[in-house]
């Protein structure tokens, strides 16, 4: 009788031990299963990341181009003022100049006819 139940003890032991077994076998399974599904996540985002990292870079660079054409209409815009202010100076000159030739050459006809008369 002491044999049979030393027996049948031994066989659920071996029977839980094979169950404990297969437990840590499946458990190290899904450990398995979850760190490579980690993994695969892990470098999904890093590649999103650096897809973004990389946007952002070319943004700032588009960003820079456009500041710099800025800077340059603006520098050009600047010398096109300048010029006008230069012309209209001149012409401003001009108009001088010929406003006294024409009072000179009124007066000199002037004293023409005086002289004519």
């Amino acid at each position: 009788l002491k044999l049979s139940a030393v027996r049948d003890w031994a066989v659920s032991i071996m029977i839980l031990t094979d169950e404990v077994a297969k437990l840590f076998s499946g458990l190290q399974k899904a450990l398995r299963d979850a760190e490579a599904d980690i993994k695969d996540l892990a470098h999904s985002q890093q590649t999103k990341l650096e897809k973004a990292l990389s946007e952002a870079d070319q943004r700032k660079d588009d960003a820079e181009r456009q500041r710099e054409k800025i800077e340059a209409a603006s520098a050009e815009a600047k010398r096109a003022h300048q010029a006008q202010l230069d012309v209209e100076e001149k012409l401003e000159q001009q108009v001088e100049k010929f406003n006294k030739k024409r009072d000179q050459n009124r007066k000199l006809m002037e004293h023409i006819r005086e002289l004519e008369a």
